[in-house]
């Protein structure tokens, strides 16, 4: 079952999921709460006679470039272009909450997909959510890190049940791979 507005609020308010830094109230809607855009992105190296398999053990670190922009700073997603981004806000969830990332449609309309594999959000994530940013566009589109594209987490989590092998202080650090955008929280039955 998602958690809706006034589950989410009292979610929040109680510490259960908790954002650094914090929100306010107007980034909870009806099922969601919306995250913004952070500072720091990543893009991929071209080699032009790389051949990667990346389900044996690929280690992408060395093939990559992070840039840290101030915040306020203009970044540009060029059409056809991949980048990793990270929501500004760190997330925490408890071990009994789950979550999944789904993009808004007014960012898709403009040609942005803001995750491509990895939807879910384990329980006791703890982190800034990745995302997978890719522009389908045929213009540019710019942002203003830190700032805007507020990226939505509404809330797709499950209840675990105690005992369930998930330990009540599991914390998953935020890894290369994990992504994000609109995150919906769910109870399970």
């Amino acid at each position: 079952m998602m958690l809706a507005r006034q589950d989410l609020i009292r979610a929040w308010k109680r510490g259960e999921i908790r954002f650094e830094p914090d929100i306010s109230p107007d980034q909870i809607s009806l099922s969601s709460v919306d995250l913004r855009l952070g500072r720091i992105f990543t893009k991929l190296k071209a080699h032009k006679h790389l051949v990667i398999r990346p389900a044996q053990d690929f280690d992408p670190s060395g093939f990559v470039r992070n840039t840290t922009f101030r915040s306020g700073q203009i970044f540009r997603l060029r059409p056809k272009e991949f980048r990793l981004g990270q929501t500004l806000e760190r997330i925490t969830l408890p071990a009994t909450l789950a979550a999944h990332i789904h993009g808004r449609s007014s960012l898709a309309r403009s040609g942005l997909a803001v995750h491509s594999t990895a939807p879910h959000i384990h329980p006791g994530f703890y982190g800034p959510i990745t995302l997978e940013l890719f522009n389908y566009g045929e213009w540019n589109l710019e942002f203003s890190a830190g700032k805007d594209v507020r990226i939505s987490v509404p809330g797709a989590g499950k209840r675990f049940p105690k005992g369930s092998g998930l330990g009540a202080d599991a914390r998953v650090k935020a890894g290369f791979a994990v992504s994000f955008v609109m995150a919906t929280i769910m109870l399970s039955s």
